[in-house]
């Protein structure tokens, strides 16, 4: 695996700060493990009769992810602190990189021809968006009242 971030940080006030960061990561060798002796789509035969389909085991994959991921947080001051995500991203890869379809997974469609499969990948998740928030309540003085908090999290994913 290799990975490398370039990141930027900011303060904006006493209490506030804000991160923007590229991230990236290249997967090399990975485990790969394709169906060979399946039925040609032209002729409608196994190229080696009498044989049933099988895998052949191997480190041909690759994956590449790239995200640009940023953060709005609010150190806890004055009862109140919260910190937000969001992540912009694509994971790609070659074998079964394309997601889930019609009730299988998407296996390259001609095994000499691998880079012709690079799709996105089951873990892709182009937009996430996750936030926190912590409140502190202002109920009284009193040893039973004092220092109640409530806090919140909340997470999206429109992609799945």
């Amino acid at each position: 695996s290799i990975q490398w971030t370039l990141a930027l940080q900011r303060q904006l006030t006493d209490t506030v700060a804000f991160d923007v960061a590229y991230v990236g990561n290249h997967g090399v060798k990975l485990s790969y493990s394709p169906d060979f002796n399946r039925i040609d789509r032209d002729t409608g035969l196994r190229p080696v009769a009498g044989f049933s389909r099988f895998r052949h085991y191997s480190s041909e994959d690759s994956s590449t992810y790239h995200g640009l991921q940023t953060s709005l947080r609010r150190r806890f001051a004055d009862n109140f602190g919260f910190h937000l995500n969001y992540t912009y991203s694509v994971n790609l890869a070659y074998f079964r990189g394309r997601l889930w379809c019609c009730g299988a997974w998407d296996a390259p469609q001609e095994l000499d021809l691998l880079h012709d499969n690079r799709g996105l990948t089951q873990q892709h998740c182009r937009h996430r968006f996750q936030g926190s928030v912590l409140f502190e309540l202002p109920l009284g003085d009193s040893l039973l009242l004092e220092g109640w908090r409530i806090g919140g999290l909340v997470g999206i994913h429109p992609d799945g």
